[in-house]
């Protein structure tokens, strides 16, 4: 992180009404649709794989995960 950019995050805060936000705090606020994300789709993801007989190839699932991570961290 750049000195600069250090220094005016840590001197800027976020008012809302009576509450005093820290701005680092917007970090953690931005990282929990990930967070939930994540979780969410790969449930959906394995309860779809398990309606099949036949299980896909390690690569696949492998594959898909990596797929479902991305498309967690492009809706977030």
């Amino acid at each position: 992180i750049p000195s600069g950019y250090y220094i005016q995050t840590m001197n800027s805060n976020l008012h809302l009404t009576n509450l005093l936000l820290p701005i680092a705090a917007m970090n953690v606020i931005s990282i929990l649709p990930l967070l939930l994300l994540a979780p969410l789709i790969e449930f959906v993801t394995t309860c779809f794989l398990s309606m099949d007989k036949i299980p896909l190839a390690p690569a696949k699932v492998i594959t898909l995960g990596h797929l479902c991570a991305a498309l967690s961290v492009l809706v977030a």
